[in-house]
């Protein structure tokens, strides 16, 4: 199971480097997921920033495990989904610390349908990715992925749909698309493992930090 995985695999070494399995956790109530935080970032400074978005229950930034240094990303627990609406609408791709924030729903997205998105210009922000796909039928998510290390964009991301007959648009009608000058690629979001990318029957997934480069899909799933 994935609980215990996560106890049993955690701190274990595969191809030389010492890994990090973390299971999912539940959250006590309508929460954020943040990436792109500055090593300075305090929890303090993320909870002042986002109360105005609503109450601020709680704020957590990860570290990591074997040097304690900010990972860059955490979470943001609010007292209400009204508020964590407003948060994802109002802080997504905004700047905070010098750096640009990406802010999901914190919740999981299994339900819905998602399409991976490349070759995006580095201009390119989560905004305008939901809006290029709007068209397609209603976006219930959307992420430009960036480097952690600096928060430049990775020229990559995810739409996820609220329909399966708005997925099916995007992959057929939307790749080779152009955005913001460049032809993007558009294909399945693959999040089954089972090629059939829907976010249907995931089952309970871990993730795993800290592998070698020379780890692949294969000998991890072994």
């Amino acid at each position: 199971s994935a609980k215990e995985a996560s106890e049993e695999l955690q701190g274990s070494h595969l191809d030389g480097a010492c890994i990090q399995v973390h299971g999912p956790k539940r959250s006590v109530g309508p929460t954020v997921y943040l990436n792109g935080l500055g090593h300075d970032a305090t929890e303090k400074a993320v909870a002042d920033f986002f109360s105005s978005a609503g109450e601020v229950q709680s704020v957590s930034i990860f570290k990591d495990r074997d040097t304690n240094v900010p990972s860059g990303k955490g979470v943001v627990v609010f007292r209400t989904e009204e508020a964590q609406r407003k948060a994802i609408e109002k802080f997504s791709d905004a700047e905070f610390g010098g750096r640009r924030l990406q802010v999901r729903d914190g919740a999981g997205r299994s339900e819905q349908f998602t399409i991976f998105v490349a070759g995006l210009d580095s201009s390119t922000t989560t905004e305008g990715l939901s809006r290029h796909f709007a068209h397609c039928g209603e976006v219930a998510d959307a992420v430009v992925l960036r480097k952690r290390e600096t928060g430049e964009s990775r020229g990559i991301g995810k739409v996820c749909f609220r329909s399966e007959e708005a997925h099916r648009r995007a992959i057929e009608e939307y790749h080779g698309s152009e955005l913001n000058g460049r032809s993007i690629v558009v294909r399945d979001y693959d999040t089954s493992g089972k090629g059939g990318g829907r976010g249907q029957g995931l089952g309970y997934a871990v993730f795993v930090a800290g592998l070698s480069q020379e780890t692949g899909p294969e000998k991890l799933r072994a």
